[in-house]
């Protein structure tokens, strides 16, 4: 899934993870069969393309 975009979306998704300290990326924890983390599971793949397409219409109008 986050293979799909290119390294620069990715990093500016992780930094934002890493500024928030709330949400995370780690496979281990997306992975643990808890509602808990399912839920944050849906959670990061909203703020994956929130973040994927803000940077895509940024380059896209800007450049």
């Amino acid at each position: 899934m986050y293979s799909l975009a290119p390294a620069f979306f990715q990093k500016a998704y992780l930094d934002f993870n890493r500024s928030n300290g709330v949400f995370t990326t780690s496979q281990h924890e997306l992975l643990l069969p808890t509602s808990y983390y399912k839920l944050q599971k849906h959670v990061n793949y909203y703020y994956y393309f929130l973040y994927y397409y803000y940077y895509y219409y940024y380059y896209y109008f800007y450049y």
